[in-house]
């Protein structure tokens, strides 16, 4: 089950809920830190993503996202 809710990656707006700039999300392999949320009202609906391993930044679509299944990372309290 996927903890972001998306919209229909087709759709002109379509973004993900709670991908705010400093969260953690993974898509059960690799893990990404969102570096920015991208407005979807200028065009760009989705977000810049570095990957955690390698420390590179990439812009992912909407779709993208969708397909990769990314879902939030919560910390653990103790």
């Amino acid at each position: 089950m996927s903890l972001l809710s998306f919209r229909s990656p087709s759709s002109s707006t379509a973004g993900v809920a709670g991908l705010d700039a400093g969260a953690y999300v993974t898509d059960g392999t690799r893990l990404f830190r969102v570096v920015q949320r991208l407005d979807p009202l200028r065009g760009a609906a989705a977000a810049v993503l570095e990957d955690c391993l390698t420390l590179e930044l990439r812009s992912y679509g909407a779709a993208d996202l969708w397909e990769m299944g990314v879902r939030l990372v919560r910390p653990t309290s103790n």
